[in-house]
């Protein structure tokens, strides 16, 4: 029985006229796939099958935004028309669409790395919204409203540090006031590649959407600053013993976003709410302990960013 990726690549070699010489499958699963494939003169190519859920409209959305950074400056590698001139073509039940692979390799997490990531942020939250149809992303009120439903499994085993949680909640009353931007969507540490120039660009590119700017910082500065013994292991970084809350390294990633643009008072107000908010999507029966220590040094510990921009 012939494999996923072989029938993908198939499909992909009729749609495009582009024999694949040497494939990787970057991600592979029922749910999405995505492979790094390479024709006879050199040229990389991302083949990205999407989810089965992801209809044609969104897929349209998509591309369409990508196009519209790039007309804006914002570094996106191009989408890859097929033979018939269109950006996506039909898989069975799904769509794929292709563009041009970036090589790199994942940065490391560093102050550097902190401060050009807020900068890239910056540019990409300046851009304007687009004209078409975008999904929500970073919905706060969700995400709370998920996690409150989550917390009642953990009454019984976790009930002290619950009722404490719940005590310190995050404020989403700024939330409505909140100027929305075009949003990453998913940015992480393994969402960013570092070409060989050192320059940093931010890969994965299926969740853009709108959502709120300052949200999307908040969830860089986690992601990006702070880590748990269990996810320095998983990301294969050193010291796993210890927390990491880098609040300088936040602080700096605040400061380089706010010179491409700075935030508005209710902005500003709400970061360190979004911040909680950002680690709560993670206190889960699994890893209880850990991310509940994070949220209490998000609690006692938020990072400032000032009215002045440096």
């Amino acid at each position: 029985m012939a494999s996923q990726k072989s029938l993908v690549l198939a499909a992909f070699k009729r749609a495009y006229g582009i024999t694949p010489i040497r494939s990787y499958a970057l991600k592979e699963s029922p749910e999405s796939s995505v492979y790094k494939v390479s024709d006879k003169a050199g040229r990389l190519y991302c083949v990205k099958l999407v989810k089965p859920d992801r209809q044609l409209p969104q897929i349209q959305s998509l591309i369409a935004t990508r196009r519209h950074l790039a007309e804006h400056g914002f570094f996106m590698p191009g989408v890859i028309a097929n033979r018939d001139g269109v950006e996506w073509t039909k898989y069975e039940n799904r769509y794929m669409y292709v563009y041009s692979f970036i090589e790199g390799e994942r940065p490391d997490p560093s102050l550097k790395l902190a401060e050009y990531i807020g900068t890239s942020l910056g540019k990409l939250h300046s851009i304007p919204v687009p004209p078409h149809r975008m999904p929500v992303r970073l919905d706060g009120r969700r995400i709370l409203q998920e996690r409150l439903k989550e917390f009642k499994g953990l009454q019984d085993t976790h009930s002290k540090q619950i009722g404490w949680l719940k005590e310190h909640m995050p404020d989403i009353t700024e939330l409505m006031f909140l100027p929305k931007t075009i949003v990453h969507g998913d940015l992480q540490l393994d969402n960013l590649t570092k070409i060989p120039h050192g320059q940093v660009r931010m890969i994965d590119i299926d969740e853009l959407g709108l959502g709120p700017g300052v949200a999307e910082l908040a969830y860089a500065c986690v992601t990006l600053c702070a880590f748990t013994p269990a996810g320095k292991r998983k990301l294969g970084l050193t010291e796993v013993k210890d927390f990491s809350w880098n609040r300088d390294w936040m602080e700096a990633m605040i400061a380089a976003y706010q010179r491409m643009r700075p935030m508005t008072p209710d902005e500003r107000t709400y970061l360190p709410h979004a911040i909680r908010l950002t680690i709560l999507r993670w206190i889960d029966q699994d890893n209880f302990a850990d991310n509940f220590k994070m949220y209490k040094l998000a609690v006692e510990r938020p990072p400032k960013a000032s009215s002045r921009i440096r």
